[in-house]
């Protein structure tokens, strides 16, 4: 009766083959769904969007870059004051060494934290209760 099963190398190759296009099914669909991640959201839009370069939506590409370069600048802001407090309580500030540098540090930090922060009143506005995201100027 050994007919009557097939042999267990023919049912690996068909399974593997099965499951291989199986596979290639689903990672199709990935593609075209990865395609069209940043036309689609999970909230429901309320309003048109403006046709503004300045305007973004809420975790596009450029909103979660200014997000992280906020938190970065926000960390080493957090780390750099305690040190720098702590120095410069010595002496005065102008005998602090790398005066200059310090300057300058902190005056481009603050100008790209508040170019970050005037962009976020520009990004689209999400109510995470009522799971809509609002894109008119005047709703945000």
């Amino acid at each position: 009766n050994q007919n009557a099963w097939p042999a267990p190398a023919a049912m690996s190759e068909r399974y593997c083959h099965q499951r291989g296009s199986r596979l290639a099914e689903i990672f199709a669909e990935l593609r075209v769904g990865h395609a069209r991640q940043d036309l689609s959201t999970i909230w429901e839009v309320q309003g048109t969007p403006p046709q503004s370069a300045y305007f973004t939506r809420f975790a596009s590409r450029q909103d979660r870059f200014w997000s992280y370069v906020l938190r970065g600048v926000a960390i080493c802001d957090a780390l750099w004051v305690p040190v720098l407090v702590t120095f410069l309580g010595r002496g005065s500030f102008h005998e602090f060494p790398y005066r200059r540098f310090v300057f300058i540090m902190e005056f481009f930090g603050g100008v790209i934290y508040g170019a970050g922060t005037c962009l976020r009143f520009t990004t689209s506005f999400v109510d995470l209760s009522l799971g809509r995201e609002y894109v008119d100027p005047c709703d945000v």
